[in-house]
């Protein structure tokens, strides 16, 4: 099964079949079983059923599951599923930042002169980590940031950056 990235097209992905997701919740269920959900980029509506935090601006789920594409698509969490919420942007949140590549520090230290100022940052290189430690005290995650699991850990310690 091939995995569908979005923009996407609901019927090309097999009943089964794993799919990522950027959404809006419409409506929330409180049993959980039937979230109605509204993709971000063409506002298609489907309904997600699985554990979701209600409040958040916008979701950005991964390996979620293709229950039913007719007549409306069906999405199901599963174990291996990973949603992220995403809170509205506010005054705080417009100047904080996710130095990804960090390298030795460069840009988190460019910006803290307009304002701005890093929350997390990443690099694949872990002899880089050490160096950016000494420029800036944020929390640095090693790894490739194209990596669902290293993504996860920068969410942890994003502190409501906008997504």
């Amino acid at each position: 099964m091939a995995r569908q990235m979005f923009p996407m097209d609901w019927c090309q992905v097999d009943k089964g079949g794993k799919i990522d997701l950027l959404c809006r919740m419409t409506v929330f269920d409180a049993e959980h079983e039937a979230h109605i959900m509204e993709m971000v980029h063409n506002n298609s509506r489907f309904t997600l059923s699985g554990l979701v935090e209600a409040g958040f601006e916008s979701y950005t789920v991964f390996d979620a599951t293709m229950e039913v594409q007719f007549p409306s698509p069906k999405v199901s969490l599963g174990p291996l599923s990973c949603i992220f919420g995403h809170r509205e942007v506010s005054w705080d949140s417009l100047f904080s930042s996710i130095d990804m590549c960090c390298g030795f520090g460069g840009m988190t230290q460019g910006l803290l002169p307009c304002g701005f100022h890093s929350t997390v940052a990443v690099d694949h290189n872990e002899r880089f980590l050490p160096l950016f430690s000494r420029a800036a005290s944020v929390p640095t995650v090693l790894g490739d940031i194209a990596d669902k699991r290293v993504l996860r850990e920068v969410f942890k310690h994003a502190q409501g950056v906008p997504g």
